[in-house]
Formats: C-alpha cells, structure tokens, sequence
C-alpha cells in the first residue's frame, strides 16, 4: 500500500513538473517595427502565458541596445495572459533594461486578472506603462479596483 501512494504521489509530481515545463515552451513573441508618427516603435506580440515557468524566456526576447526609443508588448486576447507576480518582475526586469538606456516600454492588452494582479502590486516601482489598448492612453489601473 505504501509503495502504491509513493508512486502516486511521484507520478503527480512529475507531471506536473513536465507540464509546467511545457506550457512555458509555449511562449513565443511576434516582432515588427512599425511608424507611429514620427516615431518608430517595435511591438512585441506575446503569444502565450507569463508565469513563472516562461518569466526567463520572457526576458531574452528583448534587445534593449538596439531598439527603438518607444517599445510595446501587446498581450494577445485569445492567446496569452499574466498569470503570476513572476510575470509582473519579469515585466518590470524588461522596463529597466530600457529604462536604462533612456527607452519606454508600454504594455497592453492585459486581461482583467492581469489588471488587477499589476493593481495589488501598486506599491512596485514599475518601469514600463500599462497602456489602454484601443486608447493607446495610459490606463488608470491603480483606479479601476
């Protein structure tokens, strides 16, 4: 009986291990630069989720040397989300590499869990702007809750 719950238990675990391994995989980013004025602007088009598994991944998608001066992340509606409080500091890790080089980083397209995740977390120094996405205005997130 003992050895049967031992294998239980390890199977649990190990799948749950492959499977937070795999969803993590599936974070991938859409790039293009595009005019907005007289500015050019590089949108990073996250497709998948933003969670502790897929926060590192997260960061090496960026080049803050060589982008422009105004970047965004468009979070996909249908396809990715903020999952965790990992997500926010991977988020914020990327806002102060460009801050460091004098370059914005926007944020758009969080679902309603990631508004209020990133509203709880109010008192973070953040390094990017949480963007309105059909307004392009920054969002009143710390209002909204």
């Amino acid at each position: 009986m003992q050895d049967l719950f031992v294998a239980v238990i390890s199977g649990i675990v190990l799948t749950s291990l492959y499977y937070t391994h795999d969803v993590g995989e599936r974070l991938s980013v859409i790039v293009s630069t595009v005019k907005k004025g007289p500015d050019t602007v590089k949108i990073y088009q996250l497709k998948g989720p933003l969670f502790f598994s897929s926060a590192q991944r997260f960061v090496q998608f960026f080049q803050p040397a060589t982008d422009p001066d105004i970047v965004e992340v468009h979070f996909d509606r249908d396809d990715s989300a903020l999952c965790d409080y990992s997500g926010i500091h991977a988020i914020n890790v990327v806002g102060e590499k460009y801050k460091k080089y004098g370059k914005k980083l926007f944020i758009s397209g969080l679902n309603y869990r990631g508004k209020k995740m990133l509203s709880k977390s109010k008192t973070l120094n953040r390094h990017f702007t949480l963007v309105d996405t059909e307004s392009h205005q920054p969002s009143l997130v710390t209002k909204m809750f």
